[in-house]
């Protein structure tokens, strides 16, 4: 198999990401089918160790950070998050104290290889095939067979820590498979109701079956109370042990310069001043949960995690589209913020980053999200709106009577394709401005493909 067959291969099988609707959740996503394959493969899952973080916001920055912080005490860190933004590589990653290996320059350090993920499809080929007549157990997903890649090559590589993020729940994900030391729940909103359930209760039940045994230990970051609840819960039912933020550890005196901030993490073993170039408060809230992570994985396991560990962890932890600027004057940022309250974190952060700055806002957004909840979010900081579309099956059609009237008295454009909707925003931006394209990871993806190297990186809208 070459990359092309590796391609064609993997978009045979459903992807739930590319669609706006699951029916019968329980019947398309089934960790019984997982397991299966699983044993046919070997097993590769057996004797890793795993830190697992599921949630609605944050999960992937989290998952980053503590990826690093375990590079830098010595440790070879497995990375597994998702969605991508150009290539599907970016979510298989190794961290190495050694170095090595970029999808692209300082953006997806330690990312797979493109001779090593055609590798592992032409060893999993033969097993994957099995399962295609396999009534019983169903269709593989997706999803399903690169969370199988990721865990066959992780046990080639002999990492010594996976750190993995959910895709989607947490329960019934794929990513549930394995039995993990420690976990972590990011904050749970309002997401992926068609598939999760329209309540935080439901929602938050999902997350927490990621809590399994008595033997792991669990962090978690502040909840909305509904959520919390649900939480304790589930902590409580099972028996393990639990930290939380606020009382077990928080992100205390933030100092921000430019395109950093640096603050003090109070962990559980110690105090750390750390500085990242992750901006918003959330930002500092997930490097405290992914802190309190490794803390827990290293009384787990014995392992040494010094503080200096942590501070470059976190200093060298690079998250592209997560309120990432690729321009001055005018100021381009990009943020994947998909529900209302990413929504809410972003205009946060514009606020705290470019008090008293003229906002033009590229706008895309996938049809099964909250548009009118994005939106009233964002019409806090935009002066000036642009509507777009992602080239993505899942775009949404923004152009409607209800947006315009969210965004009354703005002055309110439609652009067809994003890269058209970019131009637009620079040519209509004065020097001092900033242009905040948001909306989905899709829409980042196709702004900032002229800006960071994406596959369109020989027409920079610039």
């Amino acid at each position: 198999m070459n990359s092309q067959d590796v391609r064609v291969y993997l978009e045979s099988f459903f992807n739930f990401e590319k669609s706006a609707s699951v029916a019968f959740f329980p019947d398309v996503f089934k960790l019984k089918r997982v397991e299966h394959v699983l044993g046919l493969l070997g097993s590769p899952q057996k004797d890793m160790v795993f830190i697992h973080v599921a949630g609605t916001k944050g999960k992937g920055s989290t998952c980053a950070y503590a990826a690093h912080i375990l590079k830098e005490a010595g440790y070879t860190a497995g990375l597994y998050t998702s969605p991508h933004l150009w290539d599907v590589k970016e979510r298989i990653r190794v961290l190495s104290p050694g170095g090595g290996g970029f999808a692209r320059p300082g953006l997806f350090e330690g990312c797979i290889r493109e001779e090593e993920f055609c590798e592992i499809f032409r060893k999993m080929k033969p097993v994957l095939d099995l399962m295609t007549g396999n009534g019983a157990l169903g269709r593989l997903t997706y999803f399903e067979v690169l969370t199988l890649a990721a865990l066959v090559y992780f046990k080639s590589r002999r990492v010594d820590c996976v750190v993995l993020e959910t895709g989607m729940g947490g329960r019934l994900d794929a990513t549930n498979v394995v039995e993990a030391s420690v976990c972590g729940l990011t904050p749970v909103s309002l997401d992926h109701t068609h598939i999760l359930g329209d309540s935080l209760v439901s929602i938050a039940r999902e997350k927490a079956g990621i809590i399994k045994t008595v033997r792991q230990k669990v962090v978690v970051s502040r909840q909305a109370p509904a959520a919390e609840v649900v939480i304790r819960q589930r902590i409580s039912d099972v028996g393990c042990e639990a930290f939380f933020a606020g009382k077990d550890f928080s992100a205390l005196d933030v100092e921000e310069a430019g395109t950093q901030q640096t603050f003090v993490i109070r962990g559980r073993r110690s105090d750390y001043m750390v500085t990242t170039e992750l901006l918003g408060r959330h930002q500092r809230e997930n490097a405290a949960l992914a802190v309190g992570l490794v803390e827990c994985l290293a009384e787990t396991t014995q392992w040494k995690v010094p503080a200096e560990a942590i501070q470059k962890g976190i200093a060298a932890t690079s998250w592209p589209g997560r309120f990432q600027i690729v321009r001055t004057d005018p100021t381009v940022v990009l943020d994947v913020a998909h529900n209302p309250d990413s929504a809410r974190a972003l205009a946060e952060t514009v606020q705290s980053c470019f008090p008293g700055k003229r906002i033009v806002l590229l706008l895309g957004i996938s049809r099964d999200k909250d548009l009118p909840g994005i939106c009233r979010q964002l019409t806090q900081i935009s002066r000036e709106v642009i509507i777009t579309r992602a080239g993505h099956p899942r775009a949404a059609d923004l152009d409607n009577p209800d947006i315009r009237e969210i965004f009354r008295g703005q002055p309110f454009f439609v652009s067809p394709h994003v890269r058209e909707g970019l131009k637009m925003a620079l040519s209509r931006a004065g020097k001092g401005d900033v242009i905040v394209a948001t909306g989905s990871v899709f829409v980042v993806a196709e702004a900032g493909e002229g800006f960071l190297g994406g596959k369109a990186a020989d027409d920079d809208p610039r």
